[in-house]
């Protein structure tokens, strides 16, 4: 076991080589050591997706449970910022390419435009408060779609509540959508619901 001081050297020198524990000491109280090492054999998905009840679970404190799913978020939104990301190809990229939603106090609406291997030509917030079927029209939401290079557009929105569960009018969006994209034969990829920390993707639900 290396003392603080060696840690401290070994980062310094070689911190491609430091074990997550290693790296993480420099940040957290000596006491929960024996419990970062079991972080050390994780992969990166893994560990990026423990929330504060999977640190909690094993032994750490709440606050340190907690320092850690904020830290884990972080190194989701680095991953997937939008400087990094081109192309959409999953609900799950296109949940961190907008997981900037999922602290917002009001509903948002915006629209990814995606050409046909996925890559992202433009995005565009739509719609801002309170939103239902008679705001979110297809009209507007394709208006800009028909001028370019596109074949397919991808919606998302937030619920400021937290939980991603859609609403009847979250469904109903979703099938005029679907019909406009049909008609004009720009497809509606996906319509993607952020929570807080989850999402849910209309396409896997079975509705687009």
């Amino acid at each position: 076991m290396f003392s603080l001081d060696q840690i401290r050297k070994r980062v310094e020198f070689y911190a491609e080589g430091a074990e997550t524990s290693e790296l993480l000491r420099l940040i957290f109280p000596r006491t929960e050591m024996e419990k970062l090492r079991l972080l050390d054999n994780l992969t990166y998905l893994e560990l990026v997706n423990l929330k504060k009840k999977d640190f909690m679970s094993m032994g750490f404190s709440i606050v340190t449970a907690d320092k850690l799913e904020k830290m884990m978020l972080f190194f989701k939104r680095l991953r997937y910022s939008e400087a990094r990301m081109e192309y959409i190809r999953s609900p799950e990229e296109a949940y961190h390419f907008f997981s900037f939603l999922d602290t917002r106090l009001v509903e948002e609406f915006w629209v990814c435009f995606l050409n046909t291997n996925g890559k992202v030509v433009k995005k565009k917030q739509l719609f801002i408060g309170c939103l239902n079927s008679t705001v979110v029209h297809p009209r507007e939401v394709f208006r800009e779609a028909v001028k370019l290079p596109c074949s397919s557009i991808l919606v998302v929105h937030n619920h400021p509540s937290g939980s991603p569960v859609p609403s009847e009018e979250d469904i109903e969006i979703t099938n005029r959508l679907k019909e406009g994209g049909r008609i004009l034969g720009i497809e509606c990829a996906d319509h993607i619901i952020i929570g807080r920390n989850e999402y849910t993707s209309m396409k896997e639900l079975g509705y687009l």
